[in-house]
């Protein structure tokens, strides 16, 4: 018996170690370290360009005409990007639903204030109405046990007086 592989089984090897490469060629290829690489090997080729002037100690000259056209292309870039970022911002404003409670229902406003009042932080009679006073109430209520004190009723909050 022979070592060497019969022609279609050498056909086959080949085959498949060149899809094998070609997979990894493209893994490579493709992954975001790559792409980084890539990046930063144009910069620092186009940083050595610069460097033998450099060290000869002689800056290149450019002309005026040519930084102005250089710097009216930068501008025109940014007032493009500018108008573009500012209609897309507004179109986003336009589709942007507004989400959530708007307002506490008077009811509502009523059992917290009495379950403020009982936890002593509510001195005022319970009017339904979330007032200056019902604000202060929680936000002190809040602080006292170690939430965020925002003065508004937050789940933790509502959740710790017993709501």
């Amino acid at each position: 018996m022979s070592m060497i592989p019969e022609p279609d089984s050498r056909k086959r090897l080949l085959n498949s170690l060149f899809r094998i490469i070609i997979s990894i060629i493209l893994l490579i290829s493709l992954s975001p370290a790559f792409l980084t690489l890539v990046a930063s090997f144009a910069q620092t080729s186009t940083s050595s360009k610069e460097t033998p002037d450099a060290s000869k100690g002689k800056k290149k000259k450019v002309s005026s005409t040519k930084k102005q056209t250089a710097n009216e292309s930068v501008a025109s870039d940014k007032k493009r990007r500018d108008k573009k970022r500012a209609s897309t911002h507004s179109s986003r404003l336009k589709k942007r639903k507004v989400r959530g409670q708007r307002e506490i229902e008077s009811p509502r406003i009523l059992e917290i204030q009495k379950a403020l009042a009982q936890a002593g932080y509510y001195k005022d009679r319970p009017s339904g109405k979330w007032d200056a006073a019902t604000s202060q109430a929680m936000s002190d209520y809040q602080g006292a046990n170690g939430f965020k004190k925002t003065g508004r009723p937050d789940a933790l909050s509502l959740k710790k007086l017993g709501l």
